[in-house]
């Protein structure tokens, strides 16, 4: 007789990948912990750089530089965490119209093309890490040598990078074990498998003809520039539509659409540019403490509390329900 389906989920959960993942969270959460207290270190000189400046004192000199600084590896901390705890921005609008194992399928492969995307990113900022140590680079100011925080930062890319190989080993098994069932299969799931399966031969073949004569490839992209930048719009919609993540997409597709004009190598060296500066961006800072702000009133229960005062206050007349939730907001 077959196992029933508790016996079978226990059986899947204490597999030995997901063990794998469970330890990869438990070593990653005190490394996002520093990275988050580092975060409300700098945020806290902010604010005390503000104070001194209202009170016509001097404030930190080069504060800027600081912030970029810290919040280049206090953000590369929490990555581990998140690629542990599968935090990564994807389309879902087409899973109920999906079958589970063709679901479970583009999962895997949206984890491993995440995988592919975090490898390139850790290994070309590994490149200019080096460059970075070689050249004896420091800021304009303080001259603080912005090696040791590149290097921090590339070190914890690595880090991500080796949990998500883990999530990848468990995301595919998850996949084959995934049993095809004709009973929770959507009536329009052909429709979308096919169309899955001609999306795959498409990829599949434009990389076999990149590999073997990718100078053919640019050379026709180069002469049909319109083409190619609406194709590479609408391939950006289709990956994300198939459950592929954000990131994955919008950085493999660029790298490949950049190096269709100017070449890999200058394509990879544009793009570990703009993402270390977006991460020593110091106007950027602001939004990884929007996000804890958020966090922090969502668990002590601000919004609540709020929303509850607005109601007490504006619920007593006519349209209180809707008056609430916006003074709420």
């Amino acid at each position: 007789m077959p196992p029933s389906e508790p016996a079978q989920s226990s059986a899947l959960s204490s597999h030995w990948t997901d063990r794998a993942v469970e330890i990869c969270r438990a070593v990653s959460e005190p490394v996002a912990f520093v990275g988050v207290v580092g975060m409300l270190i700098a945020s806290g000189a902010t604010v005390v750089d503000v104070f001194l400046r209202a009170l016509s004192i001097p404030g930190i000199t080069a504060l800027n530089e600081i912030v970029a600084m810290a919040f280049t590896v206090a953000v590369a901390a929490c990555i581990p965490s998140g690629m542990a705890r599968g935090i990564s921005l994807a389309v879902d609008v087409m899973v109920p119209r999906l079958a589970p194992r063709t679901k479970a399928l583009l999962t895997a492969a949206g984890s491993t093309l995440l995988l592919v995307f975090l490898v390139i990113l850790s290994g070309r900022m590994g490149v200019f890490s080096a460059q970075t140590v070689k050249d004896a680079r420091t800021t304009q100011l303080l001259e603080m040598p912005i090696a040791p925080f590149v290097v921090s930062a590339v070190a914890l890319l690595a880090f991500a990078a080796i949990i998500q190989f883990v999530i990848v080993i468990r995301d595919w098994r998850v996949a084959f074990v995934t049993r095809y069932d004709p009973a929770q299969r959507p009536a329009s799931a052909g429709i979308f498998d096919a169309a899955l399966i001609v999306l795959g031969v498409i990829c599949v073949a434009l990389a076999i003809t990149s590999l073997i004569d990718f100078g053919f490839v640019q050379s026709w992209a180069q002469r049909y520039t319109t083409f190619t930048v609406v194709a590479s719009v609408i391939a950006v919609w289709i990956f994300l539509l198939c459950l592929i993540p954000l990131a994955a997409v919008l950085g493999l597709v660029g790298i490949f659409c950049c190096a269709l004009f100017i070449g890999f190598t200058p394509a990879l060296s544009a793009f570990v540019t703009e993402a270390l500066g977006f991460l020593s961006n110091y106007q950027v800072a602001a939004l990884p403490l929007f996000l804890m702000m958020g966090s922090f009133a969502a668990v002590a229960g601000v919004a609540e509390d709020v929303y509850r005062l607005a109601q007490a206050v504006l619920g007593m007349f006519r349209g209180g329900l809707a008056m609430a939730t916006i003074g709420g907001c």
